[in-house]
C-alpha cells in the first residue's frame, strides 16, 4: 500500500540500518518514529519492514501491520495482485522495490480484488521533466474493473497526485483545482465535497497546502467508510467527500 508515483509512482523500501539488529531494537525505534510529528508517518513503513525481513514472526506480530489487519498491496518484486486494465506492457514496471509508471500511455493499474471500507496508506514522488513542470497522477477509489466509455480511465473518486498546478476560477479568482490533495468525482461516479466548490463542482479542495512538491516523498492516508472518504496529506486530514457512488471497487494507480 505504499505507492510512488507521479510521472514515477513506487514503494520506497525503508529500514534504518540500525532497525536491522533485531526486532526488539526496530519496535524501539518505530515508537520513537511515532512520537515525532513529522515522522509519524514512517511508523507503519517501519513495522511493516520488520514483519517481511525479521524473525520470528512471533516478533513481527506486534506491528500495527498484524494487530489492525494491514496488508501491503506490492510484495516488492514484481506486479503481483495487480492488473494493467489498458496501458502498454512497459507502462509499469517494479525496479528496485518500487512500482514505476511511464504516465505513457494513459490509463491504469488495479487491483484484482474490490475494496470497500479501508485505509490506505501510500507515498508518491513527482519527478517531472523538467523540473518545474507539472506532474499529474492519481488513486482512484472504488473502480470499474474496465474503463468508463470515452475515456482511459475508470468511474471512481479520484485522489489527485499533482504537483506544479493551480487551477483558478476566471471571474472569483479563487482556487478551483490544486496540487495538495483534492478529492472529486469522475465519469459518472458522484460524491458531496465536504466544503462546497466555489464553482459548484463535485470537488473537494483541501483545507490548507501540506503537498512538499516535486522531487519530494509525500505521505497520503486514505480512509474509506460506507461511502465516506478522507484524505490526509504528509500527517494531516486536509480534504473529504461523503455520499460516494460507487463506495465499493478497485483500488488503482493512474498514468498520465
Amino acid at each position: 500500500y505504499r505507492v510512488y508515483q507521479g510521472g514515477l509512482m513506487s514503494l520506497r523500501p525503508y529500514l534504518a540500518p540500525e532497525l536491522r539488529a533485531s526486532a526488539d531494537q526496530a519496535i524501539k525505534k518505530a515508537a520513537t518514529l511515532a512520537s515525532d510529528g513529522e515522522r509519524a508517518f514512517e511508523l507503519r513503513r517501519v513495522l511493516d519492514e520488520i514483519r517481511d525481513k525479521t524473525k520470528p514472526v512471533s516478533v513481527a506480530k506486534g506491528a500495527k501491520g498484524n494487530d489492525e489487519g494491514f496488508k501491503s498491496l506490492f510484495n516488492g518484486k514484481d506486479l503481483t495482485g495487480w492488473v494493467n486494465v489498458n496501458c502498454a506492457p512497459s507502462t509499469w514496471y517494479v525496479k528496485d522495490g518500487m512500482i514505476i509508471t511511464t504516465g505513457k500511455p494513459v490509463g491504469y493499474l488495479r487491483t484484482d480484488r474490490m475494496y470497500e471500507n479501508f485505509i490506505l496508506e501510500f507515498e508518491w514522488f513527482h519527478a517531472p521533466e523538467p523540473k518545474g513542470s507539472v506532474g499529474n497522477s492519481g488513486l482512484f477509489v472504488w473502480g470499474d474493473p474496465i474503463p468508463a466509455m470515452g475515456t482511459g480511465y475508470t468511474r471512481s473518486i479520484e485522489v489527485q497526485v499533482l504537483v506544479n498546478l493551480l487551477y483558478k476560477d476566471k471571474k472569483t479568482g479563487l482556487p478551483t483545482a490544486t496540487s495538495h490533495g483534492d478529492l472529486f468525482s469522475i465519469w459518472g461516479a458522484t460524491c458531496k465535497p465536504d466544503r462546497p466548490h466555489p464553482t459548484g463542482a463535485q470537488r473537494c479542495l483541501p483545507s490548507e497546502d501540506r503537498v512538499k512538491g516535486e522531487y519530494t516523498w509525500n505521505h497520503y492516508r486514505v480512509t474509506a467508510n460506507n461511502g465516506v472518504l478522507k484524505l490526509a496529506v504528509n500527517g494531516k486530514e486536509v480534504s473529504g467527500v461523503s455520499e460516494s457512488k460507487p463506495r465499493k471497487g478497485f483500488l488503482a494507480l493512474e498514468s498520465e
